[in-house]
């Protein structure tokens, strides 16, 4: 399984998955809007979040308990946003955007498309600090 992808250093032409993270040039909020109401959509990673209005805030999390009701999140289990270890962490604050899954998954629908964020990168998780936790073994 594989995923075919090319760096891009501005918003594509035509509606697609664009996915952002650090690192990369940040579109303004205004071009995100855009490009997601001719139905593109848009993930973004980490604290690039907040360049499409959504908050981060720091949160105790030790996981969510059920992934939301949005067509993006089909497939998605509990296990698959359960970290089975409680750390404080950046995480999405529920205004003013949909925000679910304990504040590790947002949601703003925009014309045809929708803008979704993750706010948790491997950097985050203080992988060396655990000692013997399942954590640790998480990062890429």
């Amino acid at each position: 399984m594989g995923l075919d992808f090319t760096k891009a250093n501005s918003l594509l032409s035509k509606p697609g998955l664009l996915i952002i993270g650090a690192g990369g040039k940040e579109p303004s909020a205004n071009a995100l809007e855009a490009y997601a109401k001719n139905g593109g959509r848009v993930l973004l990673l980490g604290a690039v979040a907040n360049t499409a209005g959504f908050t981060l805030a720091p949160k105790k999390l030790g996981g969510a308990s059920a992934s939301p009701p949005w067509p993006e999140a089909v497939g998605l289990s509990p296990s698959d946003l359960r970290l089975r270890s409680e750390i404080e962490i950046p995480l999405l604050a529920p205004e003013p955007n949909n925000v679910a899954a304990n504040g590790l998954l947002g949601r703003k629908p925009v014309g045809r498309g929708v803008i979704l964020a993750f706010p948790l990168t491997p950097d985050l998780l203080p992988a060396n600090e655990l000692g013997d936790d399942p954590a640790r073994y998480y990062r890429w």
